[in-house]
């Protein structure tokens, strides 16, 4: 049994025809009648009303046309993309800025996702400095070698990548000033 899609008041910008209500993985949305010929969709707030989203810009511009950039989402996270699309396919990563130097050349380090969104560090003059790490650099310095410290995430410790040096000593907690776990035992 075939339910009749309930039509909205929105009209499709690209044919004409009068959007339709679906239901999709993140939640309402209206999309074109006329699907697959016409593919267009406008995200739906919880009251079936269009959501306008207003342009987020970057504080940058193109390094390929000049024209300005803007915060885009995709498959694989944030980026930012030229507004000069489709004739200007550039793009860049959304990125943060780590507490940290690169340790290589002293360039300001960036905390960047992977595709799975799993984070690592790079410097920031790459192609010219090519270090990555999935392990986050502290400002400390080992005391055998003098080289950097990194966080090993899974193991909660601190070690040195230097393959002559085997230096690492546990993370220093944050509550170490505290007895237990903070439940009273009787």
């Amino acid at each position: 049994v075939e339910v009749a899609p309930e039509l909205t008041d929105l009209i499709c910008e690209k044919c004409g025809s009068r959007m339709v209500l679906r239901v999709g993985r993140f939640g309402k949305f209206a999309a074109c009648p006329n699907y697959p010929s016409c593919k267009n969709t406008k995200s739906l707030t919880e009251n079936e009303e269009e959501v306008k989203r207003e342009p987020v810009y970057a504080p940058f511009r193109c390094e390929k046309c000049g024209a300005q950039m803007v915060l885009r989402t995709g498959r694989y996270g944030s980026f930012y993309a030229c507004t000069g699309f489709p004739s200007c396919t550039f793009t860049k990563q959304k990125t943060q800025e780590a507490d940290v130097k690169c340790p290589r050349c002293g360039g300001k380090l960036l905390t960047r996702y992977s595709r799975s969104h799993i984070p690592f560090y790079s410097c920031e003059n790459y192609p010219q400095c090519q270090f990555s790490s999935w392990d986050k650099p502290t400002e400390e310095v080992c005391p055998k070698c003098g080289k950097t410290l990194f966080i090993k995430k899974s193991k909660k410790q601190l070690y040195c990548r230097n393959r002559t040096c085997d230096y690492t000593r546990p993370m220093p907690s944050e509550d170490a000033g505290e007895a237990g776990d903070g439940e009273n035992k009787v």
